[in-house]
């Protein structure tokens, strides 16, 4: 349990977004070419979405001087002779645009699928090649397949630790999942807290608001602000706004005040009276005698207020 209490004692730090730092994964020493035809994309490939003009961008640096980091891939045993793509898929993406036939590679030898999402997921980190989306995916994914699990059971044994770390609590921390948990993003260079109360949540905004992040034209820090209103209809209407006119959320936060009428309460006076008189008897304030000054002031301004 000594691990646990370590990481209680650093609970506050990591409730705060942390800068992502990763190392590149390690390779083969040697590297070799493949004509590009024999290269096949992997389709569950963490990365979804391209910018157009970055991959134009990085075509034309390919098309002057050539391919400088080799992309990572490893042999399909049932397909002889082919290789599938680990890591690499902007610069296998730009090949292509160039009209190049052959690509440096670096040969992976019978990696787990564990494995290949590993390397992947750290290639694509530390290019910061992947939008926010794509990020928790990855590491989900990742998860899901080092411990054999489901994305949605790993969402909950992310959630469970979180509890326990802000309980300090020992249900779920300490036990092997939740070691497994703290090696792999210990690994990847991550807060794994962080990434709980910060990046996880995400997956909950609506379709509408994930589309935009997905694709690059959305701010991760906008997509929130934006997710705040509850009607569909503003929702839409802002986040239109937001991408036409490129809002700052500042913009955005001061639309949202503007659309948010005043809060009116009225509709649950009994409830709140209820929860203020149980506080007051449980706080005991009236025996402070300047409280029960005060207290017994209001008390008589309400009294005066309900009569007839």
């Amino acid at each position: 349990m000594g691990r646990f209490n370590q990481l209680l004692q650093t609970l506050k730090e990591e409730d705060e977004p942390h800068a992502v730092v990763v190392s590149k994964p390690s390779r083969d020493k040697t590297a070799s070419t493949l004509a590009i035809a024999n290269i096949i994309r992997d389709p569950e490939q963490v990365r979804k979405y391209f910018d157009v003009e970055k991959l134009e961008s990085l075509a034309k640096t390919i098309a002057e001087a050539g391919v400088i980091e080799p992309l990572i891939v490893h042999a399909l045993d049932e397909q002889p002779g082919f290789y599938q793509l680990i890591a690499g898929e902007r610069r296998y993406r730009a090949s292509q645009i160039v009209g190049l036939t052959e690509v440096p590679v670096r040969i992976i030898d019978q990696p787990s699928r564990a494995q290949i999402l590993r390397i992947a997921l750290i290639e694509n980190l530390h290019h910061e090649d992947l939008n926010p989306v794509e990020q928790v995916e990855g590491i989900l994914n990742l998860l899901a397949e080092d411990l054999e699990s489901s994305v949605s059971d790993v969402i909950l044994l992310l959630k469970q630790m979180d509890n326990d770390a802000r309980r300090q609590s020992h249900n779920v921390m300490g036990q092997p999942a939740s070691d497994r948990v703290l090696d792999l993003f210990e690994s990847l260079g991550l807060k794994w807290r962080s990434f709980v109360v910060n990046q996880l949540p995400i997956l909950s905004l609506p379709q509408l608001i994930l589309q935009p992040i997905r694709e690059g034209t959305l701010a991760y820090t906008k997509a929130m602000a934006i997710a705040r209103l509850k009607q569909p209809t503003q929702q839409k209407k802002l986040l239109k706004d937001a991408l036409s006119d490129d809002l700052s959320v500042q913009d955005i936060r001061e639309r949202i005040r503007q659309l948010t009428p005043p809060s009116s309460k009225t509709d649950d006076f009994p409830q709140r009276f209820s929860a203020l008189g149980k506080r007051l008897r449980q706080s005991r304030a009236w025996e402070d005698p300047s409280k029960k000054s005060q207290i017994e002031t209001l008390m008589k301004k309400l009294e005066g207020l309900l009569q007839d």
